[in-house]
């Protein structure tokens, strides 16, 4: 997640802003100090595309559920 965040653009701020939640939490979640909830997977999969699998470090490469890879 942090490599993917990164290659977007997107700041623990700005996402952290998106989920209401605080930078300090995202970056907890990001660095697997803090596990991903439902809602958090369940956001990031509508508003981005990933997969859980992806989210939660399970699986390095970014698929969309149709198979499509990410950039």
């Amino acid at each position: 997640m942090k490599l993917w965040l990164q290659s977007k653009g997107i700041t623990y701020r700005s996402l952290a802003g998106q989920m209401n939640q605080s930078a300090g939490t995202i970056s907890k979640k990001v660095n697997k100090q803090l596990m991903w909830t439902e809602n958090d997977l369940v956001f990031l999969s509508g508003r981005f595309g990933l997969s859980a699998d992806f989210i939660l470090g399970l699986k390095d490469s970014m698929m969309r559920e149709g198979g499509e890879l990410l950039d």
